[in-house]
């Protein structure tokens, strides 16, 4: 397994197999060679996993911001304390 992508890959199967998760999801997986490596892997589409990585992308988006919001106030309320 890896959690890398080959930069250079060739498809050994010219459709998509797809299957289900123990949930009824569907998985669709495609059979490639890496440039390179004599290993065989597999590429896996997950509409799941798409939707969790736009999960974890949208939380990290909003702590960001409430970061920096945050930062800003404290930095614009410290010097207007200064001044003050």
């Amino acid at each position: 397994m890896s959690r890398t992508i080959p930069g250079d890959y060739t498809q050994l199967s010219v459709k998509a197999e797809t299957i289900c998760d123990n949930r009824g999801n569907k998985i669709e997986l495609t059979k490639v060679v890496a440039e390179g490596n004599d290993d065989n892997f597999l590429h896996i589409k997950s509409d799941q996993k798409l939707k969790k990585e736009a999960s974890i992308d949208n939380k990290f988006t909003l702590r960001l911001e409430a970061q920096l919001t945050n930062k800003s106030f404290l930095t614009v309320s410290i010097l207007n304390t200064a001044h003050t």
